[in-house]
């Protein structure tokens, strides 16, 4: 999932231009967590706040890590 995720924010968004894909974000984000790397998850999540504020599945999860969005 890490590498899926990645992969299409490194090589597929980046020819179309500064493009955030929230739902890329957030599931890299539940890869890390799952994975017990929990800052990385922390940023990814925050990261897909940008591209999506108000992100409901984002928002759910930090408030699950103890993190205020």
């Amino acid at each position: 999932m890490i590498d899926l995720a990645t992969n299409t924010l490194n090589h597929v968004a980046k020819p179309l231009g500064p493009v955030l894909l929230e739902e890329s974000y957030y599931w890299r984000a539940m890869a890390e967590v799952a994975m017990g790397d929990q800052s990385s998850g922390v940023a990814d999540l925050e990261k897909s706040l940008e591209a999506h504020p108000g992100f409901g599945p984002s928002i759910s999860e930090l408030q699950t890590l103890g993190v205020n969005p």
